[in-house]
């Protein structure tokens, strides 16, 4: 059968008029910090989604298909090796909001990151049970049905992590309605490989299967509540909650997790796809430690008031969310995104193609209609490993970190006034050239391929300072 937007039915009443918006407030650290966040998902969207050579032909969702050999996900380009942990979290504070009779809020959240080595075992990308329930959720037939469960991954079971106190950003991604933490697992691996702290969340029964230690495993309730007026708006709702309570538990001092301390709280993003996305700006009104935030497809319920988000925000989505398109939320909180900000639309994408779905889907035989060629780049490079280290590079910025370095009188006169921070107020932005350097470098990289990488980082910069804010970018 052939996909179906999960909000295509309530779209019409999501839709409300347009508030005016206050003057645009930018900061030019924050929004390169962001730009390259959005080049590293834009690479992650196109260059891993290379349709499968064996087959000439995609079947439908219906189908009865041969997948040919064991699904993967596309290896990680960056220079560190990758571990992975999961986390069972538990909110006392507050019930759970689809099951009522749970009187606490228990989440699952896989956490992706640099790792010291590439020993151990490959983690799983799912069980076969959760394989199974999120096919049939979907509708897929005619496959094995723990198909899934067989993907490759990369990281690492368990690996020790790598870095030092305080250093490494954090960005938490949220899934699609019924979608598990697992579906953004290609795009976890990658930022992890680049040096970032990657947070996958779990958002208890608003998935298909979510499998707790033990092996208790929870469903869709939420799928039963899906029709009712003001759900969208509920749901991101109660995804800020989650995902400002992971934060807590992350950066708070009796975090569970050992490389907690690696984390530098004062650099947050959060990114998701469809319902996932669309909490992130919801997230960005409630929590300010949420520094920059990506929506990846999604419709956005939850209108942004007209007091608008003044720290950097990217819409990503497929042509049906172009300026005056099907989705008219975009068009209506693009005017209340009061800081940088940038409208990229991905010909040839479709609804799974900003998770790791529309790739499985077509090394197993199912075809849902997206059109990407494999040798995409965001940066019209054929070199991604380079978009890549500079994204690594700007997003050291995101969080106005002072410069440490000292400075002479006449360098203090000559200094341009300090940007004020991403909500308006406090303090200057100022970094280092030797510290940016190091964040491009990496450990053990040729002095070739450090040259090449600031070249890369140099032009990108460039190009990202002369684009314009225009809505609808093709990428």
């Amino acid at each position: 059968m052939p996909y179906e937007d999960p909000y295509a039915a309530p779209r019409a009443e999501a839709l409300t008029r347009h508030d005016k918006a206050r003057p645009a407030l930018t900061d030019r650290i924050l929004r390169a910090g962001l730009a390259a966040v959005a080049g590293l998902l834009t690479l992650t969207v196109s260059a891993s989604w290379t349709p499968a050579s064996a087959s000439p032909a995609h079947a439908s969702a219906g189908s009865s298909v041969t997948p040919s050999g064991r699904p993967y996900l596309p290896e990680p380009t960056g220079p560190h090796p990758v571990g992975t942990t999961s986390l069972r979290l538990e909110d006392t504070s507050r019930p759970d909001p689809w099951v009522p009779a749970a009187r606490s809020r228990e989440l699952m959240v896989s956490l992706w990151y640099p790792a010291k080595s590439r020993n151990g075992r490959r983690a799983p990308y799912m069980t076969p049970r959760e394989s199974e329930l999120i096919l049939k959720g979907k509708g897929v037939t005619g496959v094995p049905p723990d198909v899934l469960s067989r993907t490759r991954t990369y990281a690492f079971s368990g690996a020790g992590p790598a870095g030092r106190r305080h250093t490494l950003p954090l960005v938490v991604l949220s899934p699609g309605f019924t979608d598990p933490r697992s579906s953004l697992t290609a795009l976890a691996e990658e930022l992890a490989s680049r040096g970032y702290v990657v947070a996958g969340v779990d958002h208890t029964y608003e998935t298909f299967a979510t499998t707790f230690p033990g092996g208790r495993l929870t469903t869709c309730a939420a799928c039963e509540l899906e029709g009712v007026d003001d759900f969208g708006a509920q749901a991101v709702r109660n995804r800020a909650a989650d995902v400002s309570f992971v934060i807590d538990q992350l950066t708070g001092p009796h975090s569970r997790w050992t490389g907690a301390s690696l984390i530098d709280a004062s650099r947050i993003a959060m990114a998701g796809t469809s319902l996932g996305g669309a909490s992130a700006a919801e997230t960005m009104l409630k929590d300010s430690r949420v520094r920059a935030g990506i929506n990846m497809d999604g419709l956005m319920f939850a209108p942004i008031p007209a007091s608008g988000v003044a720290r950097p925000f990217l819409f990503l989505g497929q042509p049906l969310h172009s300026p005056g398109g099907e989705d008219a939320t975009w068009d209506r909180d693009w005017a209340h995104l009061t800081g940088w900000k940038r409208w990229l639309v991905v010909a040839g994408a479709v609804h799974p193609s900003f998770s790791d779905y529309d790739l499985l889907a077509q090394q197993i035989g199912v075809d849902l209609g997206s059109s990407l060629p494999g040798s995409r780049s965001p940066a019209g490079t054929s070199e991604p490993s380079s978009t890549c280290t500079c994204a690594v590079g700007h997003s050291r910025c995101w969080t106005g970190r002072r410069r440490a370095t000292p400075r002479s009188d006449s360098a203090r006169r000559r200094r341009r006034p300090a940007h004020r921070g991403a909500d308006g107020g406090g303090h200057g932005v100022r970094v280092s050239s030797a510290w940016r350097r190091a964040a491009l470098d990496g450990p053990g990289r040729s002095a070739r391929a450090v040259r090449d990488s600031r070249e890369a980082c140099r032009d990108a910069s460039r190009r990202t300072r002369s684009s314009s804010a225009v809505p609808g970018s093709a990428v």
